[in-house]
């Protein structure tokens, strides 16, 4: 029986045409085989005798393999060669340590794994990338680190996972574009400390199990970790956002831990716009010059803890109102601190929070010219502290009503009918009954002002206009009505 080569039919009666695309397929196959049977049998034949040394030590368990130790020509292994050991797929390679350590290698060519799955722990640090490194939705199955490598070009590690931590600290990107981390998925840690981001970097949705730590990082360009999930504590003590046009973006993230910016240098705009927190340090954070409108964004940001310094410093609770009289006015971050203030039952700084709010929100009136609602608010903090000081408009009601008993002197009164019998008159029932709406004393309807005593006269009806006023916003407060 003859075999057909593969890829071929045998086709009688056909056309010239049919045979020759026959042929090429014939051809082709042949390459694909052979091709297929090279790459299987990566081995000692292909070898570098750097590559060689490394699958050596690799395989027999040695952390790290260090190859720092050698001249740069002897550091460099082939894309092709790296590929394949992190797939696993280089013939009688097995990691008794089920983890591939390499230390400073020089991979001059395109580094391309996406949606492959890598079986090991895989630690390739100090190691030096010049080609575009690529393993956006790679998924390895132990833990990953870059600990202090460099990436000459675009690195992709978006919507990656990675079943232990992810370690990036001292990692230099200095490719042109932006480096990608987005919906990557971290079951354990992601560390990025001391690392430099110059072209941007996004963590856009990203998820983490455990931490994420940025300590000390430098991002020349834009960062956003929008829609980010972290479960434990997120990081960012002594980064740098240092561009001033480009924003730090935080919109809608959620940190399980606290969230840390102690000391973080923000140039540019910041965004937190419904962000949630569990505990936020804002500890001697340095942000933004506020010439520009919204440089910084915190409407619908929510926490249970906020600091703005450290635990052991003294007034703490003013450092966080000076902290938000820095911030541009939005009702919810005063609103956020008065919830704040009586979670830790601490009245007279929740109702200092609210007052120092509606203050701010008398500021915008004014800037917006709405007369209206300015003076109203004025008159509110005066009076009543905004509904929280309602003593402020008993103790004014008390002073007119002992005005009323100096200027309502017997000498200068008179019964309202002269054909009644005069009775005694007191100057405090009179000036009191006057004052109070809704209450007769009965002592206005005995007594009135002599009638050359027309200043008096119309003090006594202003006299009666401001009872009228004030105890009604005085009840208003204490009720709760007036907030």
């Amino acid at each position: 029986m003859k075999l057909n080569p593969p890829g071929v039919a045998v086709v009688r009666r056909c056309s010239f045409a049919n045979w020759f695309l026959a042929i090429l397929c014939a051809v082709f196959c042949t390459i694909i085989s052979a091709s297929s049977a090279v790459d299987s049998q990566t081995g000692a034949k292909e070898l570098t005798p750097t590559e060689q040394w490394v699958f050596d030590q690799v395989a027999a368990g040695a952390l790290p393999v260090n190859l720092a130790r050698f001249s740069e020509d002897k550091r460099k292994l082939s894309e092709s060669f790296l590929e394949h050991l992190l797939m696993g797929e280089l013939p009688g390679f097995k990691p008794p340590r089920n983890r591939v350590f390499i230390f400073g290698a020089i991979i001059d060519g395109q580094i391309f794994l996406p949606y492959v799955e890598i079986p090991f722990d895989v630690s390739l640090d100090k190691c030096q990338f010049n080609k575009m490194v690529n393993f956006a939705r790679a998924n390895f199955t132990g833990g990953l680190s870059f600990r202090g490598s460099s990436f000459k070009q675009a690195a992709q590690f978006g919507s990656m996972k990675v079943r232990g931590d992810a370690v990036f600290d001292g990692a230099s990107f200095e490719g042109p574009a932006w480096v990608n981390f987005a919906r990557a998925e971290i079951a354990g840690n992601f560390s990025a400390g001391a690392t430099s981001f110059p072209h941007g970097a996004h963590f856009n949705s990203m998820k983490v199990g455990g931490d994420a730590g940025f300590d000390g990082a430098l991002f020349e360009q834009q960062a956003t970790f929008a829609q980010a999930e972290i479960a434990g504590n997120f990081r960012l003590g002594n980064v740098r956002f240092q561009n001033e046009r480009t924003r730090a973006s935080f919109y809608g993230m959620k940190v399980g831990g606290e969230a840390i910016f102690a000391e973080a240098v923000f140039e540019g705009p910041v965004d937190f716009r419904y962000a949630n927190f569990a505990t936020l340090d804002l500890s001697h954070v340095s942000w933004p010059k506020l010439t520009a409108p919204l440089q910084i964004q915190m409407q619908g940001m929510n926490y249970r803890y906020i600091r703005a310094v450290e635990d052991d410093e003294p007034n703490p609770q003013k450092a966080l109102l000076e902290l938000a009289e820095r911030w541009p006015y939005t009702a919810e971050v005063y609103t956020n601190l008065e919830a704040f203030f009586l979670r830790q039952s601490d009245r007279a700084d929740a109702d200092r929070a609210f007052i120092t709010g509606k203050c701010r929100e008398r500021k915008e009136y004014f800037a917006g010219r709405d007369w209206p609602n300015w003076l109203g608010s004025l008159l509110l903090y005066l009076l009543v502290g905004y509904g929280r000081h309602p003593l402020q408009a008993a103790t004014l009601c008390a002073a007119l009503v002992a005005l009323g008993c100096i200027l309502f002197s017997p000498e200068k009164m008179e019964p309202q009918n002269p054909q009644d019998t005069p009775r005694v008159y007191s100057r405090f029932w009179y000036s009191l009954g006057l004052f109070l709406p809704f209450v007769d004393l009965q002592a206005s309807k005995v007594w009135k002002p002599k009638v050359d005593r027309t200043c008096l006269r119309n003090y006594m009806r202003l006299h009666i206009l401001l009872g009228w006023i004030l105890i009604p916003i005085v009840l208003a407060a204490l009720t709760g009505i007036i907030k």
